[in-house]
């Protein structure tokens, strides 16, 4: 067992939170979940995982369920509005051989994969549960959970998500995510070409397309769309205004808006942050969205979160007489600047898209230039 982290209570259970559930458990903590939904079932569009992802997820012994779940993609397809081609780029890999470059899935799918890894592992997962309150008691943190109990431990990780719970009650004063101007429509369609894994995207007026299949049977179609602040709509017009959205779109896109699956589509507003250093107070620690939230224009959001969580199990394997606070400090200086320019890259880009701070003449470049970053060790 860990003599640094005995026991440790990770609050959320989505990508972060089960990989860090995962790789505590893999140096000896016992360690507790809690998660507001309702079970295992967790519903969302898709995921493109890239190879960094994929060597962060190999780290801890899921990276082969994963792909297994998921469909391989190794092309990037840039196309005009009017479904001209424009470029085919392969998409490099930095994963052990046998893994591809990237990978189309679903977020159930990813969750699923994830969840049966740290249940198998050991987790105790408790559902419709989060905290209340954590106080400090002893060198350890008593955690009041909703589920009526006050149970004690060595370490708290918060990874719930862009709104945290655990941010609010730890680090009230700190900077909170802010809207970046744009919101993002997803809706699945049926998978046509299934000879080839392909991620394509296409520019139209104010508007970039992306389509990544995630599965044999389906794919999904995504549009980032500025807007000065988020709107309400009624999600019973989700579909008839998606499809208008996408209406100045030929080629590929022209057929996926004529086969949009009703109920599929959903929206979302982006948001960014990176939170000030530390991300610690010497017990709790916040990680993946609850820390820095992105936008999805370098498409490693799920990856940051991946990678945060397998490096805090590492860094608490590799203490050697430290205690938990420095710990945590050299696991907060390894990753801040990794995070912050995926972060400060994809809001950059997103300003651009929006046709702020003179156009977007450098996206390929800035691109290209973080995706070098990020093929560098974790």
């Amino acid at each position: 067992m860990s003599l640094l982290v005995h026991k440790a209570l990770v609050v959320g259970g989505g990508p972060a939170g089960l990989t860090a559930a995962i790789a505590l458990l893999r140096v000896g903590a016992e360690v507790d979940v809690v998660e507001l939904a309702l079970d295992d079932r967790i519903f969302g569009s898709e995921l493109l995982l890239s190879s960094p992802n994929l060597r962060a997820l190999d780290a801890i012994g899921v990276a082969e369920s994963v792909v297994a779940e998921g469909i391989p993609i190794d092309t990037l397809e840039l196309q005009t509005a009017d479904g001209a081609e424009v470029a085919r780029v392969p998409i490099p890999n930095v994963a052990r051989e046998g893994l591809p470059p990237s990978v189309g899935i679903t977020r159930r799918a990813f969750y699923s994969t994830l969840y049966n890894a740290a249940s198998a592992a050991g987790a105790k997962i408790h559902h419709e549960t989060t905290v209340e309150s954590l106080v400090d008691v002893d060198h350890q943190v008593q955690a009041t959970l909703t589920n009526g109990t006050s149970p004690i431990y060595d370490l708290v990780v918060g990874a719930d998500g862009w709104m945290s719970t655990v941010r609010r009650l730890r680090f009230p004063n700190a900077s909170l995510p802010q809207y970046a101007g744009q919101c993002v429509w997803r809706g699945r369609i049926p998978r046509r070409d299934r000879t080839k894994g392909l991620f394509r995207g296409m520019a139209g007026d104010g508007k970039d397309v992306g389509m990544i299949s995630v599965s044999e049977e389906h794919c999904y179609v995504m549009c980032l769309v500025a807007q000065p602040k988020p709107e309400r709509i009624d999600p019973a017009s989700f579909t008839v205004t998606f499809k208008e959205m996408l209406a100045e779109f030929g080629g590929d896109v022209e057929w996926a808006r004529d086969h949009i699956e009703e109920g599929t589509v959903s929206v979302a507003a982006l948001h960014w942050h990176v939170m000030d250093k530390p991300w610690h107070d010497g017990r709790v620690v916040l990680i993946g969205d609850a820390a820095h939230t992105t936008t999805p224009q370098i498409g490693y959001g799920a990856g940051l979160a991946v990678e945060d969580a397998v490096v805090l199990g590492e860094m608490v394997a590799a203490a050697d007489g430290d205690d938990l606070a420095s710990t945590l400090n050299k696991f907060v200086d390894r990753r801040y600047e990794r995070c912050k320019l995926v972060v400060e890259a994809s809001t950059q880009i997103s300003r651009w898209q929006q046709g702020l701070d003179g156009g977007n003449s450098r996206q390929a470049q800035l691109t290209d230039e973080t995706w070098a970053a990020l093929a560098q060790p974790m």
